[in-house]
């Protein structure tokens, strides 16, 4: 079989072999990529139904796209043979990580909820694997896990597994509704990823026995013996995976996620639950503390790898709070710095901020960032000079990798921030392409008096209030002012005007005219700029409804900085927008990953699932979202919709009541006048609407998409259809939802609307 070609793939070497075929590693001679060909056994093929099965089940993984999901590339026949050529992976299964027992609960927990977020995908397309045990799972060199191997998974409504597939290894993982020859659905995968998380977190799987029957009883009729342990130990109820009826365990794979958060983290390493385990772990100690004692006094040997770290807040020490914004800008450009190294996840400003103060181990916050190292430190100015203190501790033993004090003249803050991020950089040993050692190296030229304006500008639109914002556009302006070639105050600006609409503070035809101007002339002077390809992105996206145009630019920006969760957020919010409901929900997670406390993260997080029709999930999400920041308008918004899709009147009449209390004005009459038209309260309705009415009368702004919204609720579909036109001459910001907004459900169908949708651009 090596050097043969197949098609325009020339087999290299053999990968693997097992009962479902045999794995080769090759060339595509076309697009001049490795490819991994899995070839199905002959015995299978020998029938036409088999060969169906195989296609039918190979073009539904071929729809699946997830980074945690092996790519399926193609399906070939060729000289009786059939086989499927899909994306090669470099790493190693998730089999030899489990036997070489070096995974800590934390990796376990990332793991799990990797595999969630690739099943979650594959069950919203209704296909079920079927199949999910260690060796159907690759963890790739960045520690990234790949489910590969569904051509063993189907679409709902077709035939049983076959017998053929069922071998000891696999029937530990089966379910019991799979075992007893029923109908499954994705909740047999749920059962298979709680056999996965007993075996990762105890070293043994919870049903055993030395032939198929013995291994199947067990599983129709025992319970396993460690679900006590397993809760005791880690605080997870292990039971609410492995319940025999599938109606009583978790019912997505995001229940799954969300339950994972429970699971206790103070201990690193997972520890087996019986004499013969104990004797094996005090082995195991006793070679730690030997290796410890060998890397202790041979520091050359011990492992820096570090693919994720966060930049804490650095403490000012020069006991004058003026000075706060200073310091926090010398934290921020650190940040931004060391975000320009792909191969690097660094945590975002917002989320990193909200540890200014908090006095927690860095351990708990890097689990909390879900990074691997943290950068901490302080500032010191007296207006002359500056002192840097920083140091990089590596997260997992609380071990201070890399120190260093640096000092110098206040004129030279750029050279200083420049050679503390290539001095980071450098301690954790990470690769950097040609393109980032010359961003990173790059010195910025502006007067220091100008970037402490800038510095100012970035404190305030941080804070996302209105008041904040319209002081950030302040100081931008001045910054501007000093030195007209500034690129970053033009970017900070455009920002500015960018969010104003959607926060209610000036009309789109005012604000993002502006926007665009800013954006433009900061790329005239660096053509290098995430920020300013991102405020570009937003305009082109929310004012002129040029959706390619902002999705090549959003990806522009993100190629940029990866790193740049505003990017990845804001783009997040054009698939949704486009009604590409799962790529939003993959983009905005990495946003949410680098920026996990973010207010508006979370809340457009939740809101993507509401878009999607998941109420349940959806509420459960908002409600994880209020936990963290209790008093955000817009969360309290999305919760009252998602209310009003469940006929759960009161709950939403209580939130929109809740968001007329944190942000007064219009719009917020409006959604309560929503609510009550939808709870059937159309008196209450109608006299909010008869209020917000008169308001062109009185030279106030009316927003015609939340009229729009009553009607909506009223059923008066020729009223709705006429506010949305309007909402469409005034180019209003929440128009954009209108194609994926439950609410506008009962007018999908009229031609009206169609036509609308069509003249945004968002229906062909």
């Amino acid at each position: 079989m090596i050097d043969k070609t197949i098609s325009h793939y020339r087999i290299l070497k053999e990968l693997g072999r097992g009962g479902m075929g045999e794995v080769y590693l090759a060339e595509d001679l076309k697009l001049d990529r490795k490819a991994a060909i899995k070839f199905l056994p002959e015995h299978l093929t020998r029938d036409k139904e088999n060969v169906e099965r195989f296609e039918r089940e190979a073009k539904a993984a071929a729809q699946l796209n997830h980074p945690n999901i092996v790519t399926i590339y193609d399906i070939i026949e060729s000289e009786d043979q059939f086989c499927i050529v899909m994306e090669y992976v470099e790493g190693e299964s998730l089999r030899k990580k489990i036997d070489d027992q070096t995974l800590s609960v934390s990796r376990i927990r990332d793991l799990i909820k990797q595999l969630c977020d690739g099943l979650d995908t594959a069950h919203r397309a209704n296909i079920v694997h079927r199949d999910i045990k260690p060796e159907n799972i690759l963890v790739d060199t960045e520690g990234r896990a790949k489910i590969l191997d569904f051509g063993l998974a189907k679409l709902k409504g077709v035939s049983k597994l076959t017998k053929e597939t069922s071998t000891l290894g696999t029937i530990q993982y089966i379910s019991p509704e799979q075992l007893e020859g029923k109908e499954v659905d994705h909740r047999s995968d749920i059962w298979s990823l709680g056999i996965l998380l007993y075996e990762m977190l105890t070293g043994e799987v919870p049903f055993k026995g030395s032939y198929e029957q013995a291994i199947t009883y067990a599983i129709l009729n025992e319970e396993p013996k460690l679900l006590n342990d397993i809760k005791a130990k880690y605080t997870f109820d292990m039971a609410k995976l492995l319940a025999k009826d599938p109606d009583k365990r978790l019912q997505t794979c995001r229940d799954v996620s969300t339950e994972l958060n429970s699971i206790n983290l103070t201990g690193t390493e997972r520890k087996k639950f019986n004499k013969t385990h104990i004797v094996l772990s005090i082995i195991t100690i006793t070679i730690i503390l030997l290796a410890s004692v060998f890397f202790i006094f041979y520091p050359e040997g011990e492992d820096k790898s570090i693919k994720s770290l966060a930049v804490l807040p650095l403490e000012n020490l020069s006991n004058d709070p003026d000075q706060e914004y200073f310091v926090d800008g010398i934290t921020d450009v650190l940040i931004s710095d060391l975000a320009q190294i792909s191969a690097l996840k660094v945590i975002s400003r917002t989320s990193a901020m909200q540890y200014k103060g908090v006095h927690k181990s860095v351990t708990q916050i890097a689990d909390e960032l879900n990074v691997d190292a943290v950068v901490e430190g302080t500032v010191f100015s007296d207006g002359q000079k500056v002192r840097i203190t920083t140091q990089l501790v590596r997260a997992t033993d609380d071990r201070h990798l890399w120190a260093e004090k640096y000092e110098y003249d206040l004129k030279d803050i750029f050279s200083l921030q420049t050679e503390v991020a290539q001095a980071i950089a450098s301690a954790i040993e990470v690769q950097l392409s040609e393109q980032e050692k010359t961003r990173i190296s790059t010195v910025r030229a502006v007067d220091p008096a100008t970037y402490q304006l800038y510095l100012k500008g970035r404190f305030h639109w941080n804070q996302r209030t209105p008041q904040g914002i319209w002081k950030a556009a302040e100081y931008f302006q001045q910054a501007i002012d000093r030195n007209p070639d500034y690129a970053a105050a033009y970017a900070g600006l455009a920002d500015c005007y960018v969010v104003q609409p959607a926060y209610y503070m000036t009309l789109p035809d005012e604000a993002y005219p502006q926007a665009r101007a800013a954006a433009l002339r900061a790329l005239e002077i660096d053509d290098k700029i995430a920020e300013a390809y991102t405020s570009m992105a937003a305009v082109r996206h929310n004012y002129d409804w040029a959706w390619s145009d902002a999705e090549k630019l959003y990806k522009q920006a993100i190629a940029l900085n990866a790193n740049y969760a505003t990017a990845h957020q804001w783009y997040s919010e054009l698939l949704v927008h486009t009604g590409r409901i799962n790529e939003s929900l993959r983009e905005i997670n990495i946003a949410y990953e680098l920026d996990p406390l973010s207010t508006i993260i979370n809340m457009q997080r939740a809101s993507f699932v509401y878009y999607s029709r998941d109420y349940d999930q959806a509420i459960k999400e908002f409600q994880r979202a209020l936990e963290l920041h209790p008093n955000f308008s817009f969360t309290h918004l999305y919760l009252g919709y998602t209310y009003c899709m469940m006929n759960k009147y009161d709950e939403a009449v209580r939130s929109m009541q809740k968001v007329k209390t944190l942000s007064q004005g219009p719009r917020s009459d409006a959604y309560l006048a929503y609510a009550y038209a939808v709870a059937g309260k159309h008196i209450q309705a109608k006299h909010i609407l008869d209020s917000l009415l008169i308001l062109p009368e009185q030279n106030l702004n009316l927003s015609a998409y939340s009229v729009a919204l009553i009607y909506i609720a009223l059923g008066e579909t020729d009223q709705t259809i006429h506010w949305l036109e309007k909402a469409y001459m005034q180019h209003d910001y929440e128009l954009n939802h209108v194609k994926v907004d439950p609410a506008f459900d009962p007018v999908n169908s009229d031609p009206r609307f169609k036509i609308l949708l069509q003249k945004m651009g968002l229906e062909k």
